[in-house]
């Protein structure tokens, strides 16, 4: 059946159109206890598309939010339109395949983000694209979260140092399990409330991760967007970012001694290298009330 997705109008809904051919053409990946030809005829069908909810769309590529075999999922596709996209994909090294070892290393070192369902090649108005399908995270992200702070409609303090506890916390497990995520933007971080009454984080964006440790690069990251966004963090929300990272893990006597010190050396760094970055404004605002 002709199935078109055209950007959506103001309200973020996508719109559908007797223009543009959806078909699997290969499952590259499938998670355990996942149906295969469950997946195909599901995206097969014209109605998932008239009722997603476009979150990004850019440069061949989107991101839609839908309900498929009665689950909340993200779709995110991503055209092969290029001989360096296709190569990368044949070799699984494309962003999709990136994105699934990514999410796999997070969840071996206890880190949320969202469930792996299914990595496909498909045939989209007749272009070659990749596919992968994930279980929908509830929360805002952090940068949205940043942005309500900074105009002061946000939550309050004790919550604010609660989720900043929760960024540390992640990137001590990260640092921990060798792991480091060159995109770790808040943009690309989901709040969501903890069992003890405090604050998670997961991580919605895997295709960056690496197997290394680099504090500085994962920091700077965090602290990029939201001055791009004209939403920084204050910076005693940072020291109880680095309070965690630094204090709150198991290090030598020596080591604990001189946190105080390190820390603000790190904080030194980031502010260094954020200076070195250049223009912080992100080419599309990721905030909604930005768009």
């Amino acid at each position: 059946m002709p199935l078109s997705i055209a950007p959506g109008p103001p309200d973020g809904r996508a719109v559908c159109s007797a223009a543009m051919m959806i078909s699997v053409s290969k499952i590259v990946q499938l998670a355990a206890g996942e149906d295969a030809a469950a997946w195909r005829d599901a995206l097969a069908q014209p109605g998932w598309a008239s009722a997603a909810t476009v979150l990004k769309e850019d440069r061949g590529s989107w991101v839609r939010r839908a309900n498929l075999l009665g689950r909340d999922v993200v779709v995110k596709c991503r055209e092969l339109n290029t001989i360096g996209r296709r190569f990368k994909h044949a070799i699984g090294m494309g962003h999709g395949a990136k994105h699934w070892r990514g999410a796999e290393r997070l969840m071996r070192a206890g880190i949320a983000t969202g469930r792996l369902l299914a990595l496909m090649r498909m045939e989209v108005g007749g272009k070659r694209c990749e596919v992968l399908v994930l279980e929908f995270v509830e929360g805002k992200t952090l940068l949205e979260v940043l942005d309500e702070v900074a105009r002061g409609v946000g939550p309050g303090v004790r919550e604010q140092h609660a989720i900043a506890r929760a960024v540390g916390q992640t990137i001590a497990a990260m640092d921990e399990a060798c792991c480091h995520n060159r995109d770790l933007k808040p943009s690309n971080l989901i709040v969501a409330p903890a069992d003890h009454g405090g604050a998670k984080i997961a991580v919605i964006d895997c295709v960056g991760v690496r197997r290394c440790e680099d504090t500085h690069a994962n920091l700077t990251a965090l602290t990029i967007e939201p001055i791009g966004c004209g939403c920084p963090p204050r910076r005693a929300l940072w020291l109880s970012v680095l309070a965690f990272l630094y204090g709150n893990r198991t290090r030598s006597r020596e080591f604990r001694l001189c946190v105080h010190e390190i820390m603000l050396a790190s904080i030194w760094s980031v502010e260094h290298a954020v200076q070195q970055h250049g223009d912080p404004r992100p080419r599309i605002s990721p905030l909604s009330n930005d768009k």
